[in-house]
């Protein structure tokens, strides 16, 4: 009984192979249909994907079917036995014996019939019952393919039209990754030095970035897209302070007054941001120690007021304050209010080193809007426009 049950077995793994062949050929020729559909439509309207890809997809797709609809198939010993019967003609001897295997104690002749199965399945081969066969339909999967390599050499409808459409795409889904890129890349550092405006700044980039990747994207509305974030970058720059409204000011202030600033005023003049913390902290060091004289104090003081002339004309209303208070302070005497008036004028600049990185950072977002809103209007450098030179309208 074991010979015919490794028998069955290996008509059984046999059969199960054509069924696969069978079904695959089924699943790419329902991918080989979408294709040459796809290719057909493809030559009057075009696509964002490219012809390779929608053909890899279907064809995976239709591997994919193929394998789920082989899957779905089961194939049983019994089945092998009955396909040993009918293609061997048998006259059902292998599944009869199948039937009464381990029954023989209820009748004699059930050892005799295994007996004569045995005998005739011996020299039964598995290619022999299931010689390799042409997959059904092959056929139809021949014509299709033929067919769809016929339609790859159809020309377009509207060819230069086409091609100037799928510059237009390339370029736009590149401007969107740049943009997108940015974004990301913007996000990192408003995370990692808690710029709350950049955040919103990076996530819009971003917004942007992803749309100008969609498909149903025309040039238009992409350039909308870009000139509104543009103008929305703007908007929000401008109601932040910036360094060089900050510099012009103390400029313009001590030009008009033919007035020195010291050193922490030449500092914030020069927009060395951290050379002014550092004297700003060096100065509070002095107050809190008490290695500061009274005449120091009102020379300190004196400077103190020039900062904060050249600062009226700016939008750093909250350092020219600070500043304003601690020149008071240190006018006066008055160690403990100096002291708070230098703590308050650091956590300022402080503030203001970060809104001028964020500031700096915005104007770059503005220009990556600009120059994408170029390169999707076909913008060259040389030409100043339009490319012209290379016969590029």
């Amino acid at each position: 009984m074991d010979i015919i049950k490794k028998k069955i077995e290996e008509v059984r793994r046999r059969l199960r192979l054509l069924i696969l062949l069978d079904e695959l050929v089924i699943g790419l020729l329902l991918s080989l249909i979408g294709i040459c559909l796809y290719m057909s439509m493809d030559k009057f309207a075009h696509w964002l994907w490219q012809p390779w890809q929608v053909i890899g997809v279907l064809v995976i797709l239709g591997i994919l079917m193929g394998l789920l609809l082989f899957i779905r198939r089961t194939v049983t010993s019994f089945d092998a036995a009955i396909c040993m019967d009918e293609r061997m003609q048998l006259k059902e001897r292998i599944t009869t014996a199948l039937e009464f295997a381990g029954q023989s104690d209820k009748s004699p002749l059930i050892p005799k019939l295994v007996e004569d199965a045995v005998r005739h399945v011996e020299k039964i081969e598995s290619r022999n019952v299931l010689p390799l066969r042409p997959p059904k339909y092959i056929q139809y999967l021949a014509g299709l393919v033929i067919l769809a390599i016929i339609l790859g050499f159809v020309p377009y409808y509207h060819a230069e039209q086409r091609l100037e459409q799928i510059a237009i795409l390339k370029t736009l889904k590149q401007e969107g990754r740049k943009l997108e890129e940015l974004g990301k890349k913007m996000n990192a550092e408003a995370q990692g030095q808690n710029m709350k405006d950049l955040k919103g700044v990076a996530k819009r980039l971003e917004e942007v970035g992803k749309a100008l990747q969609q498909p149903k994207l025309d040039e238009k509305e992409a350039l909308a897209k870009l000139t509104k974030l543009a103008e929305e970058l703007r908007k929000s720059q401008e109601k932040m302070p910036t360094q060089k409204g900050m510099q012009e000011s103390l400029k313009n202030w001590a030009k008009a007054n033919n007035g020195k600033l010291g050193k922490l005023g030449d500092s914030l003049k020069e927009g060395k941001m951290e050379a002014a913390q550092a004297q700003l902290q060096a100065l509070k060091k002095k107050i809190d120690k008490g290695d500061m004289s009274k005449e120091d104090m009102k020379q300190m003081a004196k400077e103190l007021k020039k900062i904060q002339g050249g600062l009226k004309e700016s939008q750093l209303k909250g350092l020219e304050k600070s500043i304003g208070d601690m020149a008071k302070a240190m006018e006066a005497g008055n160690i403990k209010d100096a002291k708070a008036a230098a703590e308050l004028s650091q956590k300022e600049l402080e503030e203001l080193a970060k809104s001028f990185q964020e500031s700096e950072k915005m104007a770059k977002a503005i220009d990556a809007a600009e120059s994408s809103k170029k390169e999707i209007n076909g913008y060259c450098p040389i030409c100043k426009g339009p490319c012209q030179h290379k016969g590029v309208g």
